[in-house]
């Protein structure tokens, strides 16, 4: 797939997207954060997502996307943050 950058109608400005393609090239998982997405449930969010990349969701063989408001994506990278830090602070047992 050609990499192609499209700017999104203003109404839909997301401010953050991550793509990872798996090993066909035409597989993307993506983080879109956007304060837009806040009040909608998570359908609606992706609605609003779906329709604003119509054209470029139609040539993908397989993409999903997490959406979340700004608050949020703090929020989980703070936890994850924490997590990681109980994980390096548990010893594994010795003799295994």
């Amino acid at each position: 797939m050609r990499q192609k950058n499209k700017p999104l109608p203003s109404r839909h400005p997301i401010s953050s997207g991550l793509f990872r393609s798996g090993g066909c090239g035409q597989a993307f998982d993506t983080l879109i954060v956007s304060g837009l997405f806040s009040g909608l449930s998570s359908l609606k969010r992706h609605r609003r997502v779906n329709a604003a990349l119509k054209e470029e969701i139609a040539v993908i063989h397989a993409w999903s996307a997490k959406c979340q408001t700004p608050e949020e994506w703090e929020r989980d990278k703070t936890a994850a943050a924490a997590a990681a830090a109980t994980a390096d602070s548990v010893t594994a047992p010795t003799g295994i």
